[in-house]
This record gives structure tokens, C-alpha cells and sequence, in this order.
């Protein structure tokens, strides 16, 4: 499934949603991605990405103040063991999201650097089903859960060591 972000193709996002053609031609008439049609249409990004998302029935992404400068959700008795200690990478999908980029292609780039035995953490205020989906396909073992200290935040930790333990996903 096509993730709309502001660097979505409308190319790739008509593929999977031919419905919203109508309503992005009426926004603005000259696009390349979301982001230029945002501008054009003189909208805010997350704005229409969210109109985009609703249309099609996915969640709404929260504008949420999470950068690298909030700490680090700790693990608790209930999570896996592979997923205790600090995480390798940490990546804020709201800080790539503002910045016109894509979550899922930061944690794929960031994936062939992860050292055996640690984790990768995303952390963003919607649950990235179509990437756990695509990291469970490629044999990572991957951790969802909800923040406890915040529910508006979703909490994927990623393995490269599918033997570390049995694949878990709550939530």
C-alpha cells in the first residue's frame, strides 16, 4: 500500500487510490509530489496529506512536537527481550514528514547499518502498518507497540536477527 507523505508520486498514489485524481486536480492543477501540490495549493503538507489519508481511509497523522531532543521511551517487563538497551538508530517519523521526507525509506536506508543485536526504533503518531508489513517480508523482526507515557505515539522497534526471539506484535 502506498504511504502518503509529502514525497508521495502522485504517480504511485493514483495507482493505489484512482478515486483521489478529482480532488488533487481541484487543489492544484500542476504537481510532481504532495509537497509541490501542498505549495501550490497554497495548503500546509500535513493538511492535505491528511485530507488525502481520510479520503482513502487511513488514520490522520498528529502533528506531534517528537524530535531527537525528546527522550527516549524506555522498554518495560512486558516487551521482548531483544528490545531492551538504548536502540542503535531512533528515527521521529513527524521531524522526516515536516521536512518533506519519507519514514519508511530513512529506516530502509538506516537498516543494512544496524549492528547484530540492536534495535531500530521509529517512533510516530500513526501506526506504519504498510512498513511493518514490508519488514516482516524481508525477515526482520519487528515490535509494535503503543507509547504507555503517551498514546498518541506508536513505538516500532526493528531487528535485523530474526533468531533473537519469536516475532511479536501487539497492539
Amino acid at each position: 500500500m502506498v504511504e502518503i507523505t509529502p514525497k508521495t508520486r502522485l504517480f504511485d498514489l493514483l495507482q493505489e487510490f484512482p478515486v483521489l485524481e478529482e480532488k488533487i486536480m481541484a487543489m492544484a492543477p500542476v504537481f510532481k509530489n504532495l509537497k509541490n501540490v501542498a505549495e501550490m495549493g497554497n495548503l500546509e503538507a500535513l493538511e492535505l496529506i491528511n485530507r488525502l489519508r481520510a479520503d482513502v481511509g487511513l488514520p490522520k497523522i498528529e502533528r506531534l512536537d517528537y524530535s531527537s531532543a525528546q527522550p527516549i521511551p524506555s522498554v518495560d517487563a512486558n516487551d521482548p527481550d531483544w528490545v531492551q538497551g538504548t536502540p542503535q538508530f531512533v528515527v521521529y517519523a513527524e521531524d522526516l514528514l515536516m521536512r518533506g521526507e519519507v519514514p519508511v525509506q530513512r529506516v530502509f536506508e538506516l537498516l543494512p547499518q544496524l549492528e547484530d543485536g540492536r534495535t531500530l526504533l521509529l517512533i510516530s503518531s500513526f501506526e506504519p502498518t504498510p512498513m511493518i508489513d514490508a519488514l516482516k517480508k524481508q525477515g526482520k523482526q519487528v515490535y509494535h507497540k503503543i507509547n504507555p507515557d503517551d498514546p498518541r505515539q506508536h513505538l516500532v522497534y526493528v531487528s535485523k536477527n530474526p533468531e533473537n526471539a519469536s516475532d511479536h506484535l501487539t497492539r
